[in-house]
């Protein structure tokens, strides 16, 4: 199994990560927005304990292009 985990560093030096077991306060900053079958949308959250949850520090759209190996 293949794991992608995505960062956002913060003003304040804080890293957060789209696996919230590796943020430093434990929250989860990201939401995951299923775009259909290849896409999906990821918000962040930049302040440490989720001070204002606005989840709108970075929005990005994500695109997933599997490759099939050929043997």
């Amino acid at each position: 199994m293949i794991r992608l985990v995505f960062a956002l560093q913060s003003q304040d030096g804080n890293m957060y990560y789209t696996d919230s077991s590796l943020n430093s306060d434990g929250k989860s900053h990201v939401i995951k927005l299923p775009l259909g079958s290849v896409k999906c949308q990821l918000s962040w959250e930049d302040l440490y304990a989720l001070k204002d949850r606005d989840y709108n520090d970075l929005v990005v759209e994500i695109t997933m292009n599997p490759i099939t190996k050929s043997v």
